[in-house]
């Protein structure tokens, strides 16, 4: 839409006759060039690499599956994100892989990753750490992580669906009764680790 709106704009310009020869050319070549520079963006197709299965789960539901090209052993859901290259272990990616793969930004998560980030930023790669430990900070990660990959509107849809979701939780709740019920969190199934 912008770029539709700069380019009507510029032609009806360009056919004022009042504007000088020279400065008609050097418009055309702006014109030329900007929307050259949008057609070379346009190919140049965004790579994702998601060393934690949050981010991963995430940017599939964004809508990257063409985008993403590498994920770490862990990242088995959706289903799509088993035939994706792996990278290596999440808190031991394997850095050649990673640099072979020539990604745009890598998501991690904060846990055991800070050497793993660490590393990767003197690489000079673009690193996202999500590391929400509230609704809220997942909803702002979501939000973020669609920033970066141009995926805005669907990131709103998910963080909607997901706030839908959990006021319908708050309504049921307290609906019945209860103020705080217990619930098991389980991070890991082997050894089966809780939070």
């Amino acid at each position: 839409m912008d770029r539709f709106l700069f380019t009507s704009m510029a032609r009806n310009i360009l056919q004022r006759e009042y504007l000088s020869l020279p400065i008609r050319a050097a418009f055309s070549l702006l014109l030329l060039l900007s929307s050259f520079s949008q057609a070379i963006a346009a190919e140049q197709a965004a790579r994702y690499i998601s060393l934690a299965p949050s981010t991963t789960e995430i940017l599939f539901a964004l809508g990257l599956d063409e985008e993403i090209v590498g994920v770490s052993s862990f990242c088995n859901y959706p289903p799509e994100a088993s035939g994706k290259t792996k990278v290596g272990d999440f808190s031991r990616p394997n850095m050649e892989i990673i640099l072979a793969l020539k990604p745009d930004y890598i998501f991690c998560t904060g846990l055991e990753q800070a050497p793993v980030i660490e590393q990767l930023r003197r690489l000079k790669l673009n690193v996202y750490v999500a590391d929400p430990s509230s609704i809220k900070q997942l909803l702002g990660s979501i939000l973020e992580i669609g920033k970066i990959t141009g995926r805005e509107k669907e990131a709103q849809k998910i963080i909607s669906g997901i706030t839908n979701t959990v006021e319908d939780a708050r309504k049921e709740l307290k609906a019945a009764g209860r103020k705080r019920p217990k619930v098991f969190i389980e991070i890991w199934h082997d050894p089966l680790t809780t939070a």
